[in-house]
């Protein structure tokens, strides 16, 4: 029941409740039992911050087929679709105005085998994927130890032009006008490195596809809904249940993503341990071609 649920987009517990034969009330209170155990416990277990042998193996292996040297993990955000919030005072931070619906933001974090090491959530669709990474597990302010997720200096995650700069988040060059043969032979490596997470989104959203709108209004439960889903898409990739219909999520505009990216810069400001760092790598980079 649950996982013919989480396949359908859309899918409401009185139409299936039919398919299964029983009623939708019974089959609203299985699969909601379902999500809420698969959401708080099986999450935990499945989806892991890599070890420190993972790592290296994940970064030799996105080098060798990208030329991006000590990524052992690939941000992003993504939407997800759900109905009018109605017990919400104030719905519209729910709304999202790129997409023009009412969405909920989910942050993962990918690996080179396309599933997640780490997932931030309950973040209402108007909030910005930097602010979302700001506030998760993932942010170290200046002068934190960082050693518990990146043991090594070498290690660190990549994002795209939205976020901010860190000494263990590599985000591209943007591209202002003035970008150099080796600032283009970086984004290139960076962009052919972080496809990886969108493929990722792409095969979580194929597989289960009541992710491409959860027709709830509740956006707590379809917080449970998209965390069942990617517990489950980590277990099906553990089992080597291999699912390659990807359903891709609208990209923002490169203009957009740069008016994202100063005002990140202006928020935040920019770690200079990072930008040092992003020098390095792309002499590391140039160097190599």
């Amino acid at each position: 029941m649950l996982l013919n649920f989480l396949a359908h987009e859309g899918g409401k517990y009185f139409n299936l409740g039919d398919k299964f034969g029983v009623q939708a009330s019974t089959y609203h209170s299985i699969v909601g039992e379902l999500i809420d155990i698969i959401s708080t416990h099986l999450l935990k277990k499945f989806v892991v911050w890599p070890t420190l042998r993972r790592m290296e193996e994940m970064a030799q292996h996105i080098e060798e087929l990208h030329g991006f040297p000590g990524v052992i993990g690939c941000v992003d955000g993504t939407h997800i679709p759900i109905q009018k919030p109605l017990d919400d005072l104030s719905p519209n931070c729910y709304y999202n105005n790129r997409h023009k619906n009412f969405s909920i933001l989910l942050q993962v974090t990918a690996m080179e085998d396309y599933s997640f090491s780490h997932v931030e959530s309950g973040a209402p669709g108007s909030v910005h994927d930097a602010r979302l990474f700001r506030k998760s597990s993932l942010w170290f302010e200046d002068g934190d130890r960082i050693d518990t997720l990146f043991p090594h200096e070498k290690f660190h995650i990549l994002g795209d032009a939205a976020y901010m700069i860190k000494r263990y988040l590599m985000p591209p060059f943007k591209k202002y006008g003035h970008l150099t043969a080796g600032h283009e032979c970086y984004n290139k490596a960076h962009s052919g490195a972080r496809s990886l997470v969108e493929q990722a989104i792409g095969r979580l959203k194929g597989r289960w596809k009541v992710l491409l709108k959860i027709n709830v209004n509740d956006p707590e439960k379809a917080e449970k809904i998209a965390l069942t889903c990617i517990a489950l898409h980590n277990l099906c990739i553990v089992g080597n249940d291999v699912c390659e219909d990807e359903v891709r999520d609208e990209q923002e505009s490169e203009e957009e993503m740069l008016r994202q990216g100063r005002r990140v810069d202006r928020v935040y400001g920019i770690d200079q341990l990072g930008v040092r760092k992003r020098y390095n790598i792309m002499r590391h980079i140039s160097n190599r071609n």
